[in-house]
């Protein structure tokens, strides 16, 4: 796709100098062992005062840990799940969007800063875990069905996106 629709953008407004989140911890439906959707927004303020809304319904494998991590730490948990989910969105709107703002360095010091607010105690090991593989999915640049549809269902607006997620629990693959 050539341009970066609004929707997708940040909306640059606020004054601070610290990252938050404004929106609570998602809900999830798994749809298999590594991939699951929101369902509901996630919202956060980074530290340049941009706030990200990643709409409800987006495809997700959580925290995108390497396979030797993942007896440790669930990809799923809700105390780490808005770090994953905003990292995610950044680096698969740049898959999708030839005009992406964001580059890796901004993806992934959102994910620092969100792994600092949720989980302070171990956001050094958790960012680790997820860079290690970074670089690779940065540049694989990646367009599944089920993401390509929950685009064209963000930008149909919030009805067409709620009965796409319904549909989607309600068993109805995308595959």
């Amino acid at each position: 796709m050539d341009r970066t629709p609004d929707i997708f953008l940040p909306v640059d407004e606020f004054e601070f100098d610290e990252p938050q989140w404004v929106s609570g911890k998602p809900g999830i439906f798994v749809l298999e062992k590594r991939l699951a959707i929101t369902l509901d927004d996630v919202v956060y303020i980074d530290r340049e005062g941009k706030k990200w809304t990643v709409p409800r319904g987006f495809p997700t494998d959580g925290m995108s840990y390497p396979w030797i991590v993942e007896w440790m730490w669930n990809r799923f948990d809700p105390d780490n799940l808005r770090s994953g989910v905003t990292h995610d969105y950044a680096y698969t709107l740049h898959d999708y969007f030839d005009d992406w703002p964001v580059t890796r360095e901004e993806a992934d010091q959102n994910l620092f800063d969100g792994l600092a607010l949720d989980d302070g105690g171990w956001k050094w090991a958790k960012y680790a875990a997820v860079r290690a593989c970074g670089w690779w999915l940065w540049n694989r640049r990646d367009h599944n069905e089920l993401t390509l549809q929950w685009v064209e269902m963000v930008q149909a607006g919030p009805v067409a996106l709620d009965a796409w997620i319904e549909a989607i629990k309600n068993g109805k693959r995308y595959k």
